[in-house]
């Protein structure tokens, strides 16, 4: 049960995935974006809004929500999302190209759909970048066949978190993950990672019933992964990791790496 593997008390039942409940909603919002765009560049905000345009401050909190960051112009609350006014918030994606909710965003931004792909949890397979869980990796393994696999250690394959020793406390291994170890080549899976305690690792691995084969690749603080992951190798290959940091290296980007935001639950 992965449920019991992770020791989460969340408990989601066996191929339910959380960004199917909106897709379709999601569908007709994006088809509507473009027109709504044109009519607020050529006609300006309707006749019947624009006399209840700008900042009433009833209360501080309200007043702070529902003014817009960007034009500083106050609005009802449907037309306002995050501190920013659906007419800003289509000229930051569309016109400036960039994410419209964080002014210093550092997340990547999407050129095919015009949407971040942390702040709008977005996954783009022309990008070959996605958001997944364990069941998502182990789907895309069995869709592209990556000739080698490179995944991450804390938080993604194992539950430790900042550079602890997997032999302290209680710890588990992504079931999903440990399938799709398990369904790869001999040889072609690789654990690439910035936890420094690399034998804990891999007594930890033999106790999980992981192969004997993997190499585990230490990074230190200022190198990238994209040293390990394209040093001297060719064909498809697939990064799995749960930090948007790791995913931005220009180099991964150019290559054209397979890359997975981990996180559990994601889909």
């Amino acid at each position: 049960d992965a449920d019991l593997w992770a020791s989460t008390s969340m408990f989601i039942p066996s191929g339910f995935r959380v960004g199917d409940l909106f897709a379709r909603q999601r569908a007709v919002c994006d088809g509507e974006f473009p027109r709504m765009m044109r009519v607020l560049r050529d006609e300006g905000w309707p006749t019947h809004l624009l006399g209840r345009l700008g900042a009433e401050k009833r209360t501080e909190t309200n007043f702070k929500e529902t003014t817009c960051r960007v034009c500083e112009r106050g609005f009802s609350s449907l037309w306002v999302h995050r501190f920013i006014c659906v007419a800003c918030e289509l000229n930051e994606r569309f016109e400036l190209g960039r994410c419209p909710y964080r002014e210093s965003c550092a997340s990547p931004f999407c050129p095919h759909a015009n949407r971040c792909f942390v702040c709008d949890s977005w996954s783009c397979a022309e990008c070959r970048l996605i958001r997944g869980d364990g069941e998502e990796c182990l789907a895309l393994a069995e869709d592209i066949d990556p000739d080698l696999t490179y995944l991450d250690w804390d938080r993604t394959l194992c539950t430790t978190r900042s550079g602890a020793s997997p032999l302290k406390g209680t710890h588990a291994v992504d079931p999903d993950l440990l399938s799709m170890i398990c369904s790869r080549p001999k040889g072609s899976v690789h654990i690439v990672t910035r936890n420094s305690y690399r034998d804990d690792i891999k007594t930890f691995m033999a106790r999980a019933g992981l192969p004997d084969d993997i190499p585990v690749h230490t990074v230190k603080k200022h190198q990238s992964k994209a040293e390990v992951i394209l040093e001297g190798n060719e064909g498809t290959i697939l990064f799995v990791d749960d930090s948007v940091a790791e995913h931005m290296d220009e180099r991964l980007m150019r290559s054209g790496v397979f890359r997975v935001l981990f996180g559990r639950a994601l889909s």
